[in-house]
């Protein structure tokens, strides 16, 4: 009977480790995730802004258009 509460005690820490663990590794998820898409933000506003010049360069040049 002693073995089994022993049993029973050790299955229930584990379990609040794994809870833990799994808390921990969303919030980390949660962060990496906001992360990546403020970098594709900005590499997107990057290219964006070199785009923009070189197609009003291009659209001069190739159709005397100007902007």
């Amino acid at each position: 009977m002693l073995e089994l509460l022993a049993e029973i005690e050790r299955n229930r820490e584990e379990s609040v480790t794994r809870q833990e663990f799994l808390e921990i590794l969303s919030d980390k998820v949660e962060k990496l995730a906001t992360w990546v898409g403020g970098l594709s933000d900005n590499f997107g506003y990057g290219l964006e802004d070199m785009t923009y010049g070189l197609l009003k360069k291009s659209l001069k040049r190739d159709f005397n258009l100007s902007g």
